[in-house]
């Protein structure tokens, strides 16, 4: 997820899931993993700013050098964006994996 601590995923996104993380753990859901190409401080202030602790399914994981970024396909390439914020940068998404399969969404 990109930016770190922006507006529709820090009023919207993450406290949705933190709302509605334990209906979605009685569904079958084991962790949520909320992630950027971003370095562990931040990664870590975000989640605290955003009341996530360790009782929960909601985990926030910098991806330091962007490889999962990358391994996913995600990476953010468009000239106009990188001369802006700089590459390297993380699309949004939502993917779930389940035994039988994998539900992805940009």
């Amino acid at each position: 997820m990109t930016p770190v601590f922006s507006l529709v995923l820090s009023f919207h996104s993450v406290p949705g899931f933190k709302r509605e993380q334990m209906a979605l753990a009685e569904k079958g859901i084991d962790e949520i993993i909320v992630f950027c190409v971003n370095d562990a401080a931040v990664m870590k202030a975000w989640a605290d700013s955003q009341g996530i602790d360790k009782k929960g399914i909601i985990t926030f994981m910098a991806d330091t050098s962007g490889a999962l970024t990358k391994a996913l396909g995600m990476e953010i390439t468009h000239p106009g964006v990188c001369g802006v914020l700089g590459g390297g940068r993380c699309k949004r998404l939502v993917r779930a994996h389940f035994r039988k399969g994998v539900y992805s969404r940009a």
